[in-house]
């Protein structure tokens, strides 16, 4: 039955097209018309705690009967139906740093649909502003690869997410549980874990975590992927939620724009579309219309214990050059940078 089905389906599709055919054929003119392409979900994030936000690339609107969230938050008031941006209103607060799941389905007004599941993170009203302050991509055993963030004010770090690489793509990202920092405080991501019962991510004291390279005077969180991060070329990249907004961002290179001539001599398309995405959220400054490897930091001279940092101020410009090379033993994890300079 079913095969015959898809055959007899295929045949009046055939048929369909055979008639069409025989329409006499005008240049320029299309025998099928129109939009035939479902909406495309852009982003979903939670503006307040109780209201999630949808936005497509096309308007569109709810379909009835069709939309879920776990855990559940009640029966939603739905609006900006007929436009790109859906806003769901529940009667119940989303928390902070929970994760949410919401399956829905939506039409465009011609009823091309689209049904997603769709991962959102618990609103958090009192992020810190976090800077990425320094790390060691050529790092060694006995010094494995670590970021360190330094908190310019008090706030909460749930939902706030880690990439190594970005949001479209990445070798591994971290999202932090809710807890609550104060100004001043050092976050330290340590990227090659070893799996040890001590790596523990810290979540009521900065001395909970026992793991290697860990600092009892700042917090220590463990990124479950391992894997390291790349020594010459790579992203570091800090989100408000896993799809939010940009809080700041490193990007490294040993590359020139003379290297290749594939990928603007970024070396891969993955790393091009790194620093594209990145440069597009406003998280890193570049001196052309087009990202270039002249713009990162140069991480040729860094070593394990050489890592690479802004200086002691924590100064910001979103470019290559707040960004220095420590000398031997210089790396700082968990304490203010050192201004001293490796000289060859």
């Amino acid at each position: 039955m079913g095969k015959s089905w898809y055959l007899l389906r295929r045949l009046l599709i055939f048929g369909v097209l055979v008639i069409a055919g025989c329409a006499p054929l005008h240049e320029g003119v299309n025998l099928i018309e129109g939009d035939f392409h479902p909406p495309r979900i852009l982003s979903v994030e939670t503006t307040d705690a109780h209201t999630i936000e949808l936005e497509f690339d096309k308007e569109t609107e709810m379909i009835p009967g069709r939309l879920t969230v776990s855990p559940p938050l009640g029966e939603p008031v739905v609006s900006g139906s007929g436009g790109t941006r859906l806003r769901l209103r529940f009667p119940e607060a989303t928390l902070a740093g929970v994760e949410y799941v919401v399956d829905a389905g939506v039409q465009d007004a011609r009823g091309n649909s689209l049904a997603f599941l769709a991962r959102v993170y618990g609103h958090n009203p009192y992020p810190p502003n976090l800077l990425i302050n320094e790390l060691n991509p050529r790092a060694s055993t006995t010094n494995p690869e670590r970021v360190e963030l330094v908190s310019l004010s008090p706030g909460n770090l749930a939902g706030i997410t880690l990439y190594n690489g970005s949001p479209s793509d990445y070798n591994s990202r971290f999202i932090f549980p809710s807890v609550e920092i104060e100004a001043g405080d050092f976050i330290i991501l340590h990227f090659r874990p070893e799996g040890s019962p001590e790596e523990v991510n810290e979540t009521l004291a900065k001395d909970e975590s026992g793991g290697s390279r860990a600092v009892d005077h700042a917090w220590d969180y463990w990124v479950a992927e391992g894997g390291g991060l790349p020594s010459n070329n790579g992203v570091v990249a800090l989100y408000t939620t896993p799809r939010g907004r940009i809080m700041d961002a490193v990007i490294w290179s040993n590359r020139t724009s003379e290297s290749d001539q594939l990928y603007r001599g970024f070396g891969t398309r993955r790393m091009m579309e790194w620093v594209d995405e990145v440069v597009g959220d406003g998280g890193w400054a570049i001196a052309g219309y087009e990202a270039a490897p002249e713009d990162a930091v140069n991480p040729e001279g860094s070593t394990a214990t050489r890592s690479i940092g802004r200086n002691s101020h924590s100064e910001d410009t979103d470019t290559r050059l707040d960004w220095h090379i420590v000398p031997t033993s210089g790396a700082s994890f968990g304490a203010p940078n050192s201004d001293d300079v490796y000289s060859p």
